[in-house]
């Protein structure tokens, strides 16, 4: 996942947060303080609805922040709780308007907070989930992380989050699965977790890392 400002790439993941704080979700990044690489969090938690909390979800790719780098966040609120296929894709123009969102395998509305980005963004830190070192730990649930060197066609984002469900849970890990691919197709890097609590268990705030 060592993509930098002129490479394409694309994340797809089923998702689902759960509390009322704003919390990380994927961090690649060096450190706490350049920010250098690419980061996702919950944030502008809000009430809506009879208790049912939602947030913004916030995507950030920066060679040093926070003056070099792009920032789009979800126009509308995601509801902690609910599962989400989400997929990103992100063009290699250096632009916020290379930056795209599907949530459930439709375009969704984005804002661009920053469109400055001029520096390098590859970084060989780990890929990490709700890492307490970068920001408020992760709480909810993670199901089949993809990465590929490429924009994922809409037809392929359509296609993973209709035909692909979420099947298990990172608060409830007993086994991880992790593969590097050869060739343009498959993705690069696929994360699985298999769960051991029951399906109704709560979940917890986490923090993972994986070696990408």
């Amino acid at each position: 996942g060592a993509f930098d400002r002129a490479d394409s790439f694309s994340l797809a993941v089923w998702l689902r947060g759960r509390g009322n704080l704003p919390m990380a979700v994927f961090q690649k990044l060096d450190n706490g303080q350049r920010r250098r690489g690419y980061e996702w969090s919950f944030e502008d938690v809000a009430l809506v609805g009879i208790q049912r909390w939602a947030a913004r979800l916030t995507i950030a790719v920066s060679s040093d922040a926070p003056g070099d780098g792009l920032r789009i966040r979800t126009r509308e609120r995601l509801r902690l709780g609910d599962w989400y296929h989400i997929a990103l894709t992100y063009d290699g123009s250096g632009k916020a308007s290379g930056l795209r969102l599907y949530v459930d395998g439709k375009p969704f509305v984005t804002e661009v907070l920053q469109d400055s980005l001029s520096g390098a963004v590859a970084t060989d830190a780990p890929l990490r989930i709700g890492s307490k070192a970068l920001g408020a730990p992760f709480v909810g649930e993670i199901d089949d992380l993809r990465l590929y060197r490429r924009v994922l066609p809409v037809d392929q984002i359509r296609q993973l989050a209709v035909d692909d469900v979420p099947r298990a849970i990172v608060s409830g890990v007993t086994r991880a699965i992790a593969s590097i691919t050869a060739g343009e197709q498959p993705p690069v890097f696929s994360f699985r977790c298999r769960r051991s609590a029951s399906a109704g268990a709560s979940a917890r705030s986490y923090s993972y890392e994986l070696g990408v």
